[in-house]
């Protein structure tokens, strides 16, 4: 990969497998635009990459795992100023995701998008968090 003095790729160890077997990074922080945070999708994936069927518990998960991205960029859900949240079945799903989300962001509310769509990248998923901070 080519080095970039104006771009960290960030990867928490748990995430490391998954980040090379697809070839992606899990947020990239950008200095020149005020250390700003592009966050990929995160979805409700346990660390041995299995993914609960209860839909709280993996919704869960899927800010869990936002947040360690957060924490591996030196960031927290405080400084999240965008998400777009991805769901296979609003009907089901949006409050329970809403609830969940209020646990993880209590202050200084970021803007949120919320969109459905028919899958994701495993047919289990069935929801993904993708955000942007800015750090620092």
């Amino acid at each position: 990969m080519t080095e970039r003095p104006d771009r960290e790729t960030i990867t928490p160890s748990q995430m490391s497998a998954t980040s090379e077997r697809a070839r992606y990074s899990p947020a990239v922080k950008v200095a020149n635009t005020g250390h700003t945070l592009y966050i990929a999708g995160q979805v409700g994936r346990n660390p041995d990459r299995s993914v609960d069927a209860d839909p709280e518990t993996q919704i869960t998960r899927a800010w869990e795992n936002l947040g360690l991205v957060l924490a591996e960029a030196g960031a927290s859900f405080g400084d999240v100023v965008d998400i777009v949240s991805y769901h296979t079945n609003m009907t089901t799903e949006l409050g329970i995701f809403a609830k969940t989300k209020n646990q993880y962001i209590t202050e200084d509310f970021p803007a949120w998008t919320a969109i459905g769509c028919t899958a994701l990248a495993e047919p289990a998923l069935i929801c993904e968090i993708k955000a942007t901070a800015v750090v620092g």
